[in-house]
């Protein structure tokens, strides 16, 4: 019986090693390293309408975005998004790998609100956040949670930053 040399897969975040024999199962050995922690389960990104209008009205241009950190200068998200007073709703659901307190901190020039699970956490809408605004809510790890990310731009310089941190998760990117 001919034996086959070992298999090696590598990624960027796994190794996988297979010794490939011939013959009954209990002679297959299979060694996986462990994935690294994953921040959201719930999906590949959150709906984002942006409106021409700084209250959320009129019609939207509907993508879906990975995450909520950008620093769009004295520009827009959209040739079709005029530079000043236009506004975006993010909405869609995460999903914490822990069971405890979570902070969520908002970084938006100008304004922010921030809904978990209809609960609003976050009510800057109507006046600059530029330095921040932070709120805890408690999540169950495996559960997924609503969350609703509204943003209005006047004039100036266009940001809007999501993030959450909590005892076993270092502060990172809403994904």
């Amino acid at each position: 019986m001919k034996r086959r040399r070992p298999t090696q897969l590598k990624s960027r975040s796994t190794q996988l090693k297979r010794v490939r024999q011939r013959g009954i199962a209990k002679n297959h050995r299979l060694y996986i390293e462990r994935l690294e922690d994953r921040k959201m389960l719930a999906g590949d990104g959150l709906q984002g309408q942006y409106f021409n209008t700084d209250d959320l009205s009129g019609p939207a241009l509907v993508r879906v975005d990975s995450s909520i950190d950008f620093n769009w200068g004295t520009g827009s998200p959209d040739a079709s998004i005029a530079a000043d007073t236009f506004s975006a709703r993010w909405n869609g659901q995460i999903e914490s790998q822990f069971t405890e307190t979570h902070t969520f901190h908002v970084n938006a020039n100008d304004g922010a609100r921030l809904w978990i699970n209809g609960v609003l956490l976050i009510d800057q809408f109507e006046s600059p956040l530029v330095s921040g605004a932070s709120a805890s809510i408690d999540l169950i790890a495996g559960r997924r949670y609503d969350i609703v990310f509204e943003y209005r731009e006047n004039t100036g310089a266009a940001s809007a930053r999501l993030e959450w941190e909590s005892a076993s998760l270092s502060r990172a990117i809403v994904p």
